[in-house]
């Protein structure tokens, strides 16, 4: 059987993981921004043993998102007003990937306007109309895809994720949440020890390399 294969493109990967790498290095600076991720019992969304779209991932999305809206600030659409091709950083990160989505021109010709009438409030509309695009989701499924071939190999940061999830985990009181969720507990804060799944441990054991890094 041919296994699936995954192409990556690189655009602004390194960029992306290594932000992703100093949150995990030293959360406390970003202790506020991180707190949006697991509140509403956002924890327990990282309980599940095992999942192919991991914690590592999950990560990475919310910090992907995150920098994809810091460009959006005012600046930068004054940024984009001032352009000739007034193309955002989300578009032009979709169009290295060639994915398709709407573009801003396409966009504001729908709504009988040239780019020449763009204003902030057409910007903020258009980025909330591309957010619900498939393309939007397909962009940040193959970032952060990319971002956990990069990081998977450092255990390090790793143990970190790990350990500030693990931190959200240990306040969590199962009796007040759905049943799938409790069987999930072995008692108040700690899951229950579960079964590694093979392709888990096959990526383990090629990522070291068949040895025993401990």
């Amino acid at each position: 059987m041919r296994r699936e294969t995954f192409e990556m493109q690189y655009y602004n990967t390194y960029y992306y993981a290594n932000i992703v790498k100093n949150v995990l290095e030293d959360p406390f600076g970003y202790i506020r921004t991180i707190h949006d991720l697991f509140e509403n019992d956002g924890e327990l969304g990282f309980c599940d043993p095992f999942p192919k779209h991991t914690a590592l991932h999950q990560f990475a999305w919310f910090s992907v998102e995150l920098l994809l809206f810091e460009d959006l600030s005012s600046d930068q659409f004054d940024s984009v007003l001032s352009s000739q091709d007034k193309l955002l950083p989300i578009n032009r990160a979709m169009e290295a990937h060639g994915i398709e989505h709407t573009t801003l021109a396409e966009w504001m010709s729908a709504r009988d306007k040239t780019l020449a009438d763009v204003v902030q409030d057409d910007l903020d509309e258009y980025v909330a109309n591309l957010c619900i695009e498939q393309g939007y989701e397909n962009f940040l499924t193959q970032t952060t895809d990319e971002i956990f071939f990069v990081l998977f190999l450092n255990r390090g940061v790793l143990a970190a994720l790990n350990q500030l999830v693990a931190g959200y985990i240990q306040d969590v009181e199962p009796d007040g949440c759905e049943p799938d969720v409790q069987n999930l507990f072995e008692r108040p804060g700690m899951l229950k020890r579960q079964y590694i799944p093979q392709w888990a441990r096959r990526a383990v054991f090629f990522r070291d390399r068949g040895r025993c890094v401990y």
